[in-house]
């Protein structure tokens, strides 16, 4: 962020620093720098995530955020810092197994510095019992320059939170990439609310989500896009693509684009419809079922969708839970 002040690391010549997680006053104690920014916008029940400057992380750093129990105190937001040309993967799991008063976090804020890459996959898993209906769950990624963010969305198990990205490209030649799908069925809601704001020259930006929705299901999707008078040169993409099996499930898909200069890039659409008659038609003609035909038609929509995600083990952690899904479709 731009008023993020750099942090003045010990000099510790023949040992690297390492990745730091603590608490917000442990965090300031150390790094004094980061104390005036911090202070103000944050409160002292906030976690932090500190990847050095240069180091990698090959290897997925999970969080699994559980429900906040009576005899528990949970951070209340989560601050992840990459600091310049450092490499981070992270998961973040959305999990609730118990019923409870407590929703276990509110947000989670990426400082992505100059030349620092991030991959992250967002996974939703709140099931139907939850009583979550309306908290609002808010994940926000700042950008330096030429700072990168690999976005990726996954949502199978909503019950109408209202899930909110938003990506604030600071920095000249930055780069945020977001992916993802949902689906919806039976009685579920889903709001999803991706923001991108350009600020900088030559930043870019590409929104891919696609999703089904069936059963009574309702999915309420909007994509912004605001690019200020400063951010010249600037290409953006966005795109909302959703697959409604049955007649009473409900979408509603609102891209938008605010521009203030006319030197960009810049493009955005939405599309809904059902399974393709002719293709069920020929399926059908070659001896499936309807549901057969269905299911093939449903199950090659998301292997499209998935194809770009490189984490074979979480992948096949999908695809299980997708066909564990369409069975209650089909």
């Amino acid at each position: 962020m731009k008023d993020i002040a750099r942090v003045k690391k010990e000099n510790n010549p023949g040992k690297r620093p390492g990745v730091v997680v603590s608490a917000l006053q442990d965090f300031i104690l150390r790094y004094p720098d980061y104390a005036d920014f911090f202070k103000k916008k944050y409160a002292q029940t906030t976690t932090i995530l500190f990847v050095p400057k240069g180091m990698r992380i090959e290897e997925d750093v999970a969080f699994h955020l559980l429900e906040q129990k009576k005899d528990r105190i949970y951070s209340r937001k989560i601050i992840i810092i990459a600091e310049e040309y450092s490499h981070l993967k992270t998961c973040v799991t959305l999990i609730v197994e118990t019923v409870a008063s407590h929703w276990p976090i509110e947000s989670i804020d990426f400082f992505i510095r100059t030349g620092a890459q991030l991959d992250f996959l967002y996974d939703d898993q709140v099931p139907l019992f939850s009583n979550r209906v309306g908290e609002r769950f808010l994940i926000s990624f700042y950008l330096e320059s030429r700072a990168c963010v690999n976005c990726y969305v996954s949502i199978l198990d909503d019950i109408a939170i209202q899930n909110n990205f938003e990506f604030f490209l600071l920095g000249s030649h930055a780069k945020a990439n977001i992916e993802g799908f949902y689906l919806m069925a039976d009685c579920q809601q889903l709001q999803l609310r991706v923001a991108l704001h350009h600020e900088a020259r030559y930043t870019e930006s590409r929104l891919a989500i696609n999703g089904i929705v069936a059963g009574n299901a309702d999915v309420f999707f909007k994509g912004a896009v605001f690019v200020s008078k400063e951010a010249q040169c600037c290409r953006v993409a966005q795109k909302n693509k959703t697959l409604l099996v049955g007649d009473t499930a409900t979408v509603s898909s609102s891209p938008a684009l605010e521009i203030l200069n006319n030197d960009v890039c810049c493009q955005h659409g939405s599309a809904v419809g059902n399974l393709d008659e002719n293709h069920l038609f020929y399926l059908q003609a070659r001896g499936m079922s309807e549901a057969q035909a269905k299911k093939i038609l449903i199950e090659g929509f998301f292997d499209f969708l998935l194809k770009t995600l490189d984490n074979h083990g979480l992948k096949e952690d999908l695809l299980r839970r997708l066909k564990v899904k369409m069975r209650q479709i089909l």
